[in-house]
């Protein structure tokens, strides 16, 4: 049976992505390999899974990849005991709220204006009345 080597293959994919203009740098195998575990592990997909997928045993993807949790906005939440998602509709609401307060803000002053021009029309309507009576 054939294997391919993988470097040298990972080399020509390589080149291609530089000649057409996809990447720029010049990625090695590992910082893909790299890239794929961390990502791997951000979206929660089973360490063992990603430890057999990779070849690797749990123990080496927790003792190099495991950090990348110390900088992930919902585990310092868990670690802190804030609830950011929780804070996020908590501000929404608020901001409704005050959405909602403003259009009411508005709805008077339109009333009031209303109020104001009827206020004028009978004002003006007794004074032709006034004018006819004289």
């Amino acid at each position: 049976m054939f294997y391919p080597c993988y470097s040298s293959k990972f080399g020509e994919f390589r080149k291609e992505l530089i000649k057409n203009n996809l990447i720029s740098k010049n990625y090695v195998l590992y910082s893909c390999r790299h890239y794929f575990i961390t990502k791997r592990l951000s979206q929660s997909v089973d360490i063992y899974l990603i430890a057999k997928y990779v070849g690797n045993s749990v123990e080496m993807i927790q003792k190099f990849y495991d950090d990348y949790k110390l900088d992930l906005p919902q585990h310092i939440d868990q670690m802190t005991g804030r609830d950011r998602q929780q804070e996020e509709i908590d501000e929404y609401e608020r901001i409704m709220e005050e959405d909602k307060t403003d259009f009411e803000r508005i709805e008077e002053a339109q009333q009031a204006k209303e109020m104001e021009a009827d206020y004028q029309a009978k004002r003006d309507g007794y004074h032709w009345l006034e004018d006819e009576n004289q």
